[in-house]
């Protein structure tokens, strides 16, 4: 089958999710997987289906702008689990001197504490040491966490840290946001990184940018599902489960929808990147109609399950994978197994390396002009509409 004609077929797939996603249901209930884990990814992708047709919204409310000299632009700590914490219609930027700042005095939103709940929405965050960071604690030295952390329709752009970081939260909904030169501090720095400690299988991040992290887009150590999100010039793509200190039993996770493209090496290391997903400590994994297109990296694979762990720590290695409808384009190696990885029930990942390891056709300059960055970053571009040009445009 021809670039094109692949390409056409992965964009029909996706116009038509509720067709194809009930061929795949049929195919997941014969190979074993629980009824379960078909609702969970049915309800993932459901979520998803009209996301492709659609922009961030027009009916945002005005912004209003603060400028922050030094140290954080809102800080909320309490003890009190019934309190909110929302942030909204604000643009924040860091006017001092960030390297004079530390990861914990300069952020854009700091939330402390049993938080029943903790909204940033229609926010933008620029020329912080972090961006968001949700963090239970200890209250009498009890462990608290946070309710709900969800970001809405935000921009997080040059962070030397964490894009986002939660840690002790029950429930993350994260979606719509562009998240750009995140984590340029080096390689332990991601756009979003979810920590081990939160909700079992309880975040989904829909429809987010990511262009530039420091090594990961997205880290969800806790589990959950992932689904029409766009990935550039990441060092990784996205990362299911791992971690120095891997969530008890194993998660379960759903990737599915994902554009992961333009993939690199991570210079501040000069380490061997360029991977598109990583899977590890995972009970279970469903990846459907991802599209990993052009990498100039030199990793090890797009797709790497690694029952050996993610920093030394295998958690229950990977257990059940499944793969359907997606496609690797000019990416240079296929997947990668590591350590205790007990099944593929029909993975199928090497037939989706559709183009051997040639010189890229096409570049997302090409595609989505020479100011896509900045379009994304004044929100006339979202995840939908930077997949959507992947997926459409032929090779010259």
């Amino acid at each position: 089958m021809t670039d094109a004609r692949l390409r056409q077929q992965l964009l029909a797939e996706r116009v038509q999710a509720n067709e194809s996603w009930e061929r795949v249901r049929h195919r997941l209930s014969r190979t074993g997987m629980t009824q379960q884990m078909i609702v969970s990814m049915d309800t993932a992708l459901a979520m998803g289906m009209a996301i492709l047709g659609r922009a961030v919204p027009a009916a945002l409310p005005p912004r209003t702008t603060v400028y922050v000299p030094s140290g954080s632009a809102v800080r909320g700590e309490t003890v009190d689990d019934t309190e909110e914490l929302i942030v909204e219609d604000t643009d924040y930027i860091f006017t001092g001197d960030v390297e004079a700042e530390t990861d914990d005095s300069c952020v854009g939103v700091w939330a402390l504490g049993p938080f029943a709940k903790v909204e940033v929405k229609n926010c933008s965050f620029t020329g912080f040491r972090q961006g968001i960071v949700a963090q239970g604690h200890e209250v009498d030295e009890v462990p608290t966490e946070i309710g709900l952390l969800r970001v809405l329709d935000c921009e997080i752009n040059g962070t030397l840290g964490q894009g986002i970081y939660a840690s002790r939260c029950n429930a993350i909904r994260i979606r719509r946001n562009a998240l750009v030169d995140c984590g340029e501090a080096g390689f332990l720095d991601h756009a979003i990184y979810i920590q081990s400690d939160c909700g079992l299988n309880n975040t989904i991040v829909d429809n987010c940018s990511f262009v530039n992290a420091g090594s990961h887009a997205l880290q969800m150590r806790s589990g959950g599902t992932a689904v029409y999100n766009f990935v550039a010039r990441c060092g990784i793509g996205l990362q299911l489960g791992g971690g120095d200190t891997p969530k008890v039993g194993g998660v379960n996770g759903t990737l599915a929808g994902n554009v992961i493209c333009e993939g690199r090496d991570i210079p501040v290391d000069a380490g061997n990147r360029g991977i598109g997903v990583v899977v590890g400590n995972v009970n279970s994994v469903a990846l459907a109609s991802n599209l990993l297109w052009q990498n100039a990296g030199t990793g090890p694979c797009s797709l790497w399950l690694n029952g050996d762990g993610i920093l030394g720590q295998p958690g229950v290695g990977v257990g059940l994978a499944y793969g359907a409808n997606n496609r690797v384009l000019n990416w240079k190696w296929g997947y990668r197994e590591d350590g205790t990885v007990t099944t593929y029930s029909s993975l199928d990942w090497e037939s989706a390396m559709a183009l051997p390891d040639t010189a890229p056709t096409l570049s997302l300059d090409t595609l989505l002009g020479s100011d896509w960055i900045a379009k994304l970053l004044s929100r006339q571009l979202n995840a939908a509409l930077c997949n959507k040009a992947v997926l459409t445009q032929e090779p010259a």
